[in-house]
């Protein structure tokens, strides 16, 4: 169930559009180097980055090079019932029922629900990893059984 918190604070994630005119060797050269280095390729001030920002780093430069648009925003970020799903992909009718069957935490902000980021990327992993788990025990039973002659996929 949903907590009742009185502070407001939705933020809104940076959305960052493709590059134009992008150099796509460059771009993931930079990417390359940031992951293989814990030293900075841009200077003593980004000297002996942690792990994870060097790969979120290198993560938007490839992104970039592919022509991708990015969307940098903070695990914190607090999302409308809307927001959050029109990122999960489903109405917002079946997002709230999730809410009060508590398999999503959300807070009360007055009487609005808010979402976590966070815990919404949580979420969309798990059942991503839960829906292919089944997807495989469907494609295991069905070689077993004689069913599937096709590739594995």
């Amino acid at each position: 169930m949903c907590q009742e918190v009185q502070v407001m604070s939705l933020l809104i994630p940076l959305g960052i559009d493709p590059v134009a005119d992008r150099d796509e060797t460059q771009l993931n050269a930079a990417a390359d180097a940031i992951e293989a280095s814990d030293t900075a390729v841009a200077g003593p001030l980004l000297t002996g980055l942690p792990e994870q920002v060097r790969e979120a780093i290198a993560d938007v430069l490839h992104r970039f090079a592919r022509g991708e648009g990015v969307v940098v925003g903070s695990l914190e970020t607090m999302l409308t019932t809307s927001q959050a799903a029109q990122l999960l992909g489903v109405s917002r009718t079946y997002l709230v029922q999730l809410l009060e069957a508590g398999e999503l935490p959300c807070e009360f902000r007055g009487t609005h629900r808010r979402i976590r980021l966070g815990e919404l990327v949580k979420f969309a992993e798990a059942f991503r990893h839960r829906r292919r788990a089944a997807l495989d025990e469907v494609a295991r039973v069905s070689r077993e059984a004689g069913l599937y002659d096709g590739d594995d996929f």
